[in-house]
């Protein structure tokens, strides 16, 4: 794909106007529509997400042309056109500016993005006097798929209203709080979420076994939470289901273990047993809750590895998982505000100093066996929360934990008690998008704003244009330039963003003449490890440079020189780059 672009000088009268095409692109959000795709009912009569909103026929992108330039004219019309592989796919025309691609659009103003990929589309603007102008830039449809198991902490319990009530499932939980942090930290990736939590799982009885839920009903149990990810994948009957029919989880998170110790019975036992901390029967409790965790038990699925293999085998397909995380429990229920265990308060109150240490010990213990499972078997450890909790205890000022009394006027009953606040979930969500960050290349691609600043121009031929005064060429007139600039292309020759910006203006010869910052700028997102060509062409001369693209937030100018038969030229840039944090592999 050739990126050399020029045209000849010209003499511009003094009303000459620039008409220039422009435009960005965002993903329309869909995290909070995933919430709302819950509850459509399968022929079996098992609930979960609408497969129509999981696997959609098409993505919507909002295209914005409000920064497009009629040079004083009115933009009558913005002619759109979408291509892949060099073949158009669809057409739109619109009277405004923004083309918002939604459903109830008529088919003429908008434009389908039938799956995740990369895309060209085409702006072509018509002013009211005739004039047109065009654009060309590379839109990258990226939808992050983010799934959550587990239990009350990816549930949200104690953090009403749910949406599912017999898992008291709400979007206050640290894992869905994670997946809107994703999507609102950059609006060119939409993020679909999907949560399986329910409160009170285990990893035999909910993960991997049916499992009646936190609130009692007299329908049957609900499915695994496994055997709900694969149907939700799914894109077809889970019976029918190959792996070319399903769709791949970006991100997996992970919330299991608590319960599989019997933390809250333990708990209660400290609040009306004294000593608890020297109880056998509560130790035994949990050494069982361990052991489960961590070894294999042939007879039952209880372990972290069993969880694995359901994974990767389930219904002989298994779920495509890029990317897995077992996230971390508080782990100092009593917590301080110095940091050290404390004795309980209020209804709490029979919590005695050593006990709540013993409390804090056993969870720390449990959170090593997460830790060491995490590494055993490819999980992501999402560290950091225990921390965060540590002086947010049960009777601190500012704690991170539900209050007994405050779980019955929030949701009439005691079940949200000792679980994460909205501020809890927030410290945690905040740590899993750190995990998330971790877990990709050291530059997943980088943001590359390239600014043309000035241009200089030196005829080398009187018959170019202008005047001669003395034998000295142009040196009482005004030499007309069109400057165009191509955006930028990697090493291969795909073009990054083919946007053609043209500049049009009278020139003063041997003078570095400012351009507008408006039409000269250019945005575009670099992949990993490619550079940047730059190409630019001034009156049929051009101009080549290559420039390894840095990705850590860096600001350099270059500048480059050319010459054609008629001139000499030079031109300024401004390279600014930024990380790109937030990125998905496909």
């Amino acid at each position: 794909m050739s990126t050399t672009t020029a045209t000849d000088a010209v003499v511009l009268a003094p009303e000459a106007v620039t008409v220039a095409a422009s435009f960005d692109w965002s993903m329309t959000p869909r995290y909070e529509d995933s919430w709302k795709a819950w509850g459509y009912v399968f022929p079996d009569g098992q609930i979960g997400y609408d497969p129509s909103f999981v696997h959609p026929s098409r993505y919507q992108v909002e295209l914005d042309a409000c920064t497009s330039n009629g040079g004083g004219q009115a933009i009558d019309e913005y002619r759109w056109t979408l291509r892949q592989d060099g073949e158009p796919l669809d057409t739109a025309t619109s009277r405004t500016c923004l083309l918002l691609n939604s459903e109830d659009r008529p088919d003429s103003e908008r434009l389908d993005f039938p799956a995740e990929g990369r895309y060209l589309v085409d702006l072509q603007i018509l002013t009211s006097g005739g004039i047109t102008a065009r654009q060309t830039r590379e839109v990258i449809v990226n939808d992050v798929l983010i799934v959550s198991i587990g239990d009350s902490s990816a549930s949200g319990e104690g953090n009403p209203p749910f949406v599912f009530n017999r898992c008291h499932r709400g979007k206050t939980s640290g894992h869905s709080m994670a997946a809107q942090l994703v999507e609102d930290a950059d609006p060119r990736t939409s993020v679909t979420f999907l949560s399986y939590a329910c409160s009170g799982a285990r990893l035999d009885v909910g993960l991997m076994r049916p499992y009646d839920g936190i609130e009692d009903t007299e329908g049957p149990e609900l499915p695994p939470q496994v055997e709900q990810v694969f149907r939700g994948v799914c894109s077809v009957d889970p019976g029918d289901c190959n792996a070319s029919d399903q769709r791949t989880v970006d991100h997996l998170l992970v919330a299991i273990g608590v319960n599989d110790i019997h933390f809250s019975e333990v708990l209660l036992g400290c609040m009306f047993d004294a000593d608890c901390h020297r109880s056998a029967a509560l130790e035994e409790l949990i050494a069982t809750g361990l052991s489960h965790i961590e070894n294999r038990d042939p007879l039952t699925d209880t372990s972290v590895s069993d969880l694995v293999d359901q994974l990767n085998t389930y219904h002989g397909v298994g779920i495509p998982v890029l990317r897995r995380y077992l996230t971390e429990y508080p782990d100092n229920p009593f917590g301080s505000p110095s940091g050290e265990p404390s004795r309980g308060c209020g209804l709490t109150r029979g919590v005695k100093t050593p006990e709540a240490a013993w409390l804090h010990d056993q969870a720390v213990i449990l959170n090593r066996a997460l830790e060491a499972e995490s590494v055993r078997r490819d999980f992501t450890y999402v560290g950091g929360i225990a921390e965060r909790f540590s002086n947010r205890g049960y009777c601190a000022s500012d704690t991170y934990f539900v209050a007994i009394n405050q779980s019955f006027l929030n949701q009439g009953d005691k079940s949200g008690a000792m679980h994460p606040t909205r501020a809890g979930h927030t410290a945690i969500a905040e740590q899993v998008v750190d995990a998330m960050h971790s877990q990709l290349p050291a530059a997943p691609a980088t943001h590359v704003t390239l600014r043309i600043e000035s241009l200089r121009v030196h005829p080398i031929n009187a018959n170019a244009g202008g005047t001669t005064n003395g034998g000295s060429k142009f040196t009482d007139g005004l030499i007309g330039t069109r400057f165009v600039a191509q955006g930028a292309e990697t090493h291969d020759g795909f073009s990054l963003d083919s946007a053609t910006r043209v500049f049009e203006n009278r020139i003063q010869p041997d003078v570095f003449v400012p351009l507008p910052a408006e039409l000269m700028t250019f945005e575009f997102d670099v992949p990993a490890g490619d550079g940047l060509v730059v190409v630019g062409g001034v009156t049929g001369g051009v101009a080549r440079e290559t420039h390894q693209i840095s990705p850590v937030l860096s600001d350099h100018q270059f500048e480059m020189s050319g010459s054609s038969d008629t001139l000499q030229f030079d031109v300024r840039y401004r390279i600014t780059t930024e990380p790109i944090l937030v990125a998905t592999s496909r």
